[in-house]
């Protein structure tokens, strides 16, 4: 049985999207759990549309939340996660229908997986870039057995950047000396305790999607004039070629340069 994470919170339009890769993906997960601690939380005709497996939980918003809640909406999820794979899916990425099944796949013979060389997106800047992170993977591109809960609960206390602080504990390096990595065989961190792997540039399995409407996140991909331009977005119709004119057809906010 496989639970699905996803801490969420004022980015409807995203969220939106999100269900729809949900719904696309080739194996489905058992039970997809989103925490809300958003200012307004989810419209309940939002909901309606969402997969029968959905457990909605609302955490409200306290006045000692730090800037940053991920930790916290992790914490209130811990107890409610069942099965023997996590798997961590952020409100603001793209999903290919192969996604779960590919990570399910990698996950068999490891305790934690995890895509790297992280793809970021910034559709408002039509802006890309390509993260040199060899060592570990982001947290959206991350699963692990949920028999490891606790090394998880033991690294969300700090800085927001806890995808960083997991995978070290799994053997991982917060910055890799690797230049070069084969998608096919991965990268094998902590004595075969995980492995990371590269899904390259070309019908990808997922992408980093920034400048969304909503709550700014954390990360080099939020940043406006971060990247490298993408003319005619040709980068993003190779990387998405199946779904990229679902984003390129959003009327939510005005395109800058």
């Amino acid at each position: 049985m496989t639970t699905v994470l996803t801490a969420t919170g004022d980015r409807p339009i995203s969220l939106n999207l999100l269900s729809r890769w949900m719904k696309n993906q080739n194996i489905q997960p058992d039970k997809w759990l989103i925490i809300d601690d958003g200012k307004i939380p989810l419209p309940y005709d939002d909901l309606l549309d969402f997969p029968e497996y959905v457990i909605y939980l609302r955490r409200e918003p306290q006045r000692t939340d730090p800037k940053h809640t991920l930790g916290i909406n992790i914490k209130t999820a811990l107890k409610y996660i069942t099965g023997d794979v996590l798997l961590f899916i952020e409100d603001d990425e793209y999903y290919a229908p192969k996604y779960i099944e590919t990570m399910l796949e990698k996950i068999q013979e490891h305790e934690i997986v995890g895509l790297c060389r992280s793809k970021y997106y910034n559709l408002r800047t039509s802006r890309y870039y390509v993260n040199p992170n060899l060592g570990h993977a982001s947290l959206a591109q991350t699963g692990l057995k949920t028999k490891n809960l606790r090394i998880l609960e033991s690294v969300i206390d700090g800085d927001a950047f806890i995808d960083t602080r997991l995978w070290v504990a799994f053997g991982g390096k917060s910055c890799s000396d690797v230049k070069t990595i084969v998608p096919e065989k991965g990268i094998q961190v902590g004595n075969g305790k995980g492995i990371l792997f590269d899904d390259g540039l070309k019908d990808c399995l997922y992408v980093g999607m920034k400048g969304m409407p909503g709550r700014v996140g954390i990360g080099a991909g939020h940043r406006s004039n971060g990247g490298i331009p993408d003319k005619n977005n040709e980068v993003l119709k190779l990387w998405m070629p199946n779904d990229c004119e679902v984003y390129l057809g959003l009327n939510c906010f005005e395109k800058t340069q």
